[in-house]
Formats: C-alpha cells, structure tokens, sequence
C-alpha cells in the first residue's frame, strides 16, 4: 500500500502509482511512482502544504526548470496541483547520491573529487548562462547514473521562493542548506546570482576532500560563523587546489569566482597539471594548544607560554609531522571551543593540551595528546621538577608524542628532534613579545619592543636571541617606513653579526642578515641567509615569510616551488595575517588576480589594522576594479602614523585618480631613501605613476628597481597589466633583459649554495 496522502493517490490516479517514501526534506516528500502511461520510474516531490505557496506563481517559475535539457540536470517531467498539494515529477535515478557515498566512504580521493566538482560546475555554468540559479547545492542534490554526476531539484528554490517567499522567510524556513549555504542567502538577501552556486560548490568540493563540512555546529551557528570567519584552509592538497577552494567560498560574492565557468577552467587546468597525481599523503598533523597556566601568580603566564613555543619548535623539526605555528596556536588561549572544532578549524588529526603549575621554584606540568578524530587518549604525563629541569621536561614532553605517533611518522623522526640547549624560557618569552609587537607594523609598537628589550637586557643580560631581535626592530624600522635613519640599519647589522658570532646557529639573526643583504641588493647572500634561518627555524613563519617575499619579487624560485613553501606556511599558520599576504604573493605574480585577492582580504579580516589593504587593492586594480581599489586604499593612504607606508599607499591612490603632481609631491627625499633600496616599494611607486600616466618616472622606478633585483620577469612581460602603456618601449624591454640577467644570477646562487 502507498505511504502516500490517499487524497494524492485519488486525485494521481490513472497517471501515476505512488509508492514508497524515499526521501524528505524541509521542503518536501520524495514518493517513488511508476508514469503509468510511460511505464517508467520516477520520483514524485509533494511539496509540504504548510508552507501554503502561490499555486499559479509556482507552477509559472518550474516551467522555466522544465525547459533545462542538460546531460548533467536530472530533467522535469511534469508538474501540477493535485487536490491542493503542489508537486513535481523527476525521473528516479538508480544511483546513489553524493550524500550516501561520502557516509559511506567519509572522503574522496582527490582525483575524483576534482572531476565530480569539474563537472557540477560545467553544469551549472551552463544553466547560469540561462538565467537559472540553483540555491540549493549540497551533496543530496547531486546523484550518479553510473559515474556522471546529475544535478537535481534546479530551479526549485527558485519557485518556492517566487511562489511564497514572504511566507517562508516569516516563519523561518530556508531557501537553501545551511551548511553549504552562501552568506548573503544566510542573511536573507532576495537578490542572489550564480555567485552564490559557487560558494555552494565550493562547500561541497571542501567536503568531498577533507571528509567534513567546512564549518560545524548548529544551523544557526554555522550561519555566524560563515559571515565572521574566513573559510577554512584545506590541508594536505596541492596548493592551488587548496586556493580553488577557498576562492569559491570567499564571504563577499565579488571575491569568488566570477563564473561557475571560471571554475570549471580552474579545476580542468589542475588536473591537466598532474597535480591531483601526485598530491601528497595527509600525514601526521598536530596542534599544541596554550599550556594553561594554574601557577598563583598569573605573571607566570609567560613561563607556559614560553615552554608551548619550545615544544612546538621541537616538534616542527619533525619533516613529516605538520605543526601548527605559534601565532595560530596562541589564538586559542583561554578558548572554551571543543577540541574536535579546533582540529578541524586548523585541519589538523592531533591535539596536545596541558598546564604549568609553578611555585617559587618548584614546577609541575601535565600534558596528554587527544586524537581528536575519535576523541582517543593516545598518551598523558605529568612532570615535576625545578626550573633547573624545564628543558629536560620540554624534551620528555616532545619525545613522547613523537613515540605515540610512531605508526604515521616515519622511521628515524625522533632523531629529527633538536638536541636541548640550556635557555633560560625568559629569553624566548621577551623575544616572542617583541616579534609581535614588530609585526603590528606601527611606531607604537616597535617603541614597545624596543622598551622591552631594554630591561630584558638589564635583567637577563646580552643572549643572542634577544640582539637578533634588536637588529630586527633597527631594520624593521627601516623596512616599515619608520625610521629611515641609515646608521639604524648599519647598527642593525653590526648586532645580527654579533649574535651569530655568540651563536652561529642563531635563525633569527640570519633572517635579519638575510633582510638586510636583499635590501642592498645583493640577493646572492640574501635568499640563502634567508634559507638558512629557515632550516634552523621551521616553526617561526615570520622567517619563512621572508624567504617567500624575497624569492617572490625575484623570482629566485619558480613559482611551483615558491607555492610549496606558501602552502606548508598556510597549513601551520592559517591565522598569521602575513602568512595569507605570502598566498596573495603567488598568484598575483602568475596573473591569477581573482585568486590573488581573496587571501589579501583574509589578511586584513586577521588584523585590526588597515596595513595589509595595499595588498587586496592591487588585485583590484589588475582586475580592473578601480573605484574598488581606491576606497580600499583610502583608510590606509590617510593614516599618518603608518608613515611611508601610507604614503605608498597614497601615491597608488593619486595614480589611480590620475594625479600625477600629486605623487612627485609625496616622493621627496624621505620617501626616495625608504623606497629605493628595496625592490617591492620601488616596483610600487613605478605603478602609480603608471598608472597616473607618467611613463617616463614610472620607467625610472621601474629601470631602478629591476636594478636593485626586482626580476619577476614572466609576471613582466605578459601580467603586469599596469605596465601595459610601457610594453614596447626600447627602456622597458632593455629592463626585462636586465630583469632576465638578474634572475638568473639569483637561481645559481642559490643553486650553488644548496
């Protein structure tokens, strides 16, 4: 007997068997029928009377559906009023949903969930370019007839919303599924476009990679956190799958892509690369939360702090472990999140959690590592002991996770940890200190750091971390705009050289060397000092940013390799802001503009300043977006204490405005010592007069900083959009000669010192 109304069974009669139940949802049944005229299956969906839709509206709009003859759209067959109910009849596809495979399977390989998101874009590319709009993609909505993929109910959320949106939206029902749903259906918005299919598959394609939605929690909750939080990053996957997916989710439609074609582009390219191939295993990932501290002196707090940032630097020297940085782990102090939300947040299988207790100068600390995917308590320990024993504790403490995760490392990591030496944890705390005050890129802030270090020297006495971290301060100064005193930045290196003859392993001081080499030109010994700080300091991302930033603008890696390194820094430090501008860097200078500007906003949604806006307003205007690019300029360009950095940021703006008085008057003898000696200011300030009209200063800054290293010479010759009056011009193709000569010489330094 039917499970279905006896009243649709009436009034169906003659035309349809009603069946079985096979399917509900917020918006209707799903009965499984025979047409009896056609004598084939089908799947007839009543949608729910409550919801008391306008018949002839709704019957009007699924027409459109019906005309939709697409090999990937699981067609309409018929539709009507039947006693009051309104329904739509579908063709009852014998294969699974992608919603029972990923129950069944938890993930997919990513080759196959390329092609399945390959072709789910080229479909709904194709209904977009038809004036038809999804708004309801999810894994229940995508069936496989064999292996091709099939999208179904498009159109639907189009009807019911025409047919009764006012009454949907005032008793609380959702046009769309939360968990996949786009941020502006989550905020009610009547007027969404295609944009919002791409976030949609985007979801879907996070999902099908990582075994999980890309936000967890309740409906409302995963609303909140769509529109506060950037997308998470997808760990374990080749880079620019990773990139893909984030751009498809972006929070702002104008960030995604543009098309679902554009995505579709995307994806084939990847796969035509080999990337999906040779993807590599996901591996052991690991988080060390913020050691409570439970010490009665809460000033004790930089003690706990202090014994996480060691452990986590012991560990990241593991090669095939993956450890989440400092700057991202720190952002869960004091957090009340389930541990299995922060794995996922971080994509991370491991969790470390602990507390320090300390009293005069007794010490205890507990610690126990949680497989977070199954809650399994892998390992705990306590430890006690003296301030004399902290270092042999911290090693016990890294030794044994390294011995609990002995089935996914392989063999020998444990002899990958550091051998201890005898620090004081005060030391690594006041230099942890200072690297943030450093990077909140403001005179405030290095007035601070240098404060600090002048009574941690009076306490503590000369170390050679806490001198590195004084040249950094000196040349960050510089760097930033700040100070542009020369003799600073003499000093700055007088002090790097003194730590490294105290410590000739010191990282910290080779990537202030590696800085002040590349900022005078010579990237011979830059970029492998900048190496060099790298191999002796994996975990500390500010020195692997460095690195990324130099080898970008010269190009002294290719960019395959250069987006390796800007991965691994993403997936140990999502939430470091300079982390996601090392992401803008790659794409940016490969010409993918659109993939270039959803990290740069990332960046500023991490930090509360407008620093990092120079970045998303450079992919604006590439992208031919000026109005946008100059009011994100615009806060920026009008701070005065942000120095010469908000006077760059002024004369891209007066660029873009076509002033060209304008910048000469900003570029005077100041702003000329800051910009010339490195190679991305000086590129900057070739742009806006570029952009101002000005070819022959533009021509200047350009043929200057080519000279100075700036040799990105792909980017150059066919990107740069910019540049494109100066393309043909005998001094722009003599500075892409010389671009060429330098590149080359950068690559075999570095080969040479490998």
């Amino acid at each position: 007997m039917s499970a279905a109304p006896p009243r649709l069974v009436t009034a169906l009669e003659g035309r349809y068997d009603l069946g079985a139940v096979v399917g509900q949802g917020g918006m209707a049944t799903v009965y499984r029928a025979t047409d009896l005229k056609h004598d084939r299956a089908v799947a007839i969906k009543v949608v729910r009377p409550e919801l008391s839709l306008a018949t002839d509206r709704f019957l009007q709009e699924i027409r459109v559906t019906a005309g939709l003859q697409h090999p990937g759209i699981v067609p309409l067959y018929d539709s009507g009023e039947a006693d009051g109910l309104l329904y739509y009849v579908m063709p009852l596809v014998a294969g699974e949903t992608l919603r029972m495979r990923l129950e069944r399977e938890g993930k997919l390989p990513l080759v196959e969930a390329l092609r399945i998101g390959r072709a789910v874009a080229s479909t709904i590319a194709w209904a977009h370019e038809r004036g038809v709009v999804h708004r309801d993609i999810k894994p229940e909505n995508i069936l496989f007839a064999g292996e091709q993929p099939l999208v179904a109910d498009f159109g639907i959320a189009r009807a019911l919303s025409a047919a009764g949106h006012e009454r949907l939206t005032s008793v609380g029902e959702s046009l769309g599924s939360p968990a996949y749903m786009s941020p502006e259906q989550s905020t009610g918005e009547h007027d969404v476009d295609e944009r919002a299919d791409i976030y949609s598959l985007g979801c879907v394609l996070y999902e099908m990679i990582s075994g999980d939605p890309p936000f967890r929690g309740t409906a409302i909750q995963v609303i909140a956190k769509r529109l506060v939080e950037p997308p998470p990053t997808l760990a374990g996957v080749p880079p620019d799958v990773a990139t893909t997916v984030r751009h498809a989710m972006a929070t702002q439609p104008a960030d995604r892509f543009a098309t679902a074609a554009e995505l579709a582009k995307v994806l084939v390219e990847i796969t035509r690369r080999g990337d999906s191939d040779t993807a590599p295993p996901e591996g052991a990932s690991i988080v060390v939360l913020p050691l409570e501290n439970l010490s009665p002196d809460p000033d004790n707090a930089y003690f706990a702090d202090g014994l996480t940032d060691e452990i986590i630097s012991d560990l990241s020297h593991v090669s095939d472990l993956r450890v989440i940085s400092r700057t991202s782990a720190m952002r869960y102090k004091e957090t009340t999140k389930a541990l299995p939300e922060i794995a996922r947040e971080l994509s991370v299988r491991y969790v470390l959690q602990g507390s320090v207790r300390r009293a005069g100068n007794a010490i205890r600390v507990t610690s126990q590592l949680i497989d977070a995917r199954s809650d399994d308590h892998l390992w705990s320990g306590k430890f006690g002991g003296t301030l004399d024993d902290v270092f042999e504790i911290q090693e016990s403490i890294s030794r044994r996770i390294v011995d609990a995760l002995a089935e996914t490392l392989s063999t020998g990591a444990a002899e990958q940890l550091p051998e201890k030496r005898q620090e004081d944890p005060r030391v690594m705390d006041l230099y942890l200190k200072v690297q943030h005050a450093i990077w909140q890129f403001n005179p405030e802030s290095l007035r601070l750091a240098e404060h600090l270090l002048d009574g941690g020297v009076d306490m503590l006495g000369e170390h050679p971390l806490l001198i590195a971290a004084r040249a950094s301060v000196l040349y960050q100064g510089m760097n930033m705009g700040l100070d542009v005193d020369q003799a600073r930045v003499d000093e700055a290196e007088r002090l790097a050289r003194r730590a490294l003859e105290l410590d000739p392993d010191c990282a910290q001081a080779w990537g202030v060397l590696g800085w002040l080499y590349s900022s005078r030109h010579n990237l011979g010994d830059g970029l492998p000092a900048l190496r060099r700080a790298r191999e002796l300091a994996p975990s500390d991302s500010s020195v692997t940013a460095g690195f990324i930033f130099v080898a970008g603008m010269t190009e002294g890696l290719t960019g395959d390799e250069l987006a390796a390194i800007v991965e691994g820094l993403l997936a140990r430090d999502p939430f470091m802001p300079l982390a996601q501008v090392t992401a803008w860097l790659v794409p940016y200078f490969q010409g993918r503009f659109e993939d270039s500007l959803l990290p740069a906003r990332q960046a500023a949604k991490l930090d509360s300043s407008n620093v990092y806006a120079m970045f998303s307003a450079l992919s604006l205007i590439e992208l031919g977006r000026t109005d946008d690019a100059i009011r994100e300029l615009g806060p920026l360009a009008e701070i005065e204490e942000r120095g010469l950095w908000g006077r760059l940021a002024a004369c891209l703006r007066h660029g873009l405005l076509g002033d060209a008085a304008a910048i000469h008057a900003l570029v005077d003898d100041e702003f000329q010592a800051w910009a010339k000696p490195d190679v991305q200011y000086t590129w900057n300030t070739a742009q806006a007069f570029a952009l101002a009209g000005d070819l022959g200063a533009s021509l200047d800054w350009l043929e200057h900083g080519v000279a100075t290293g700036f040799s990105p010479v792909d980017f150059l010759r066919n990107h740069e959009r910019i540049f494109e009056p100066l393309r043909g011009h005998p001094r722009f193709e003599a500075a892409l000669e010389i671009a060429e000569e330098k590149r080359a010489a950068v690559r075999a330094a570095l080969a040479a010192r490998t």
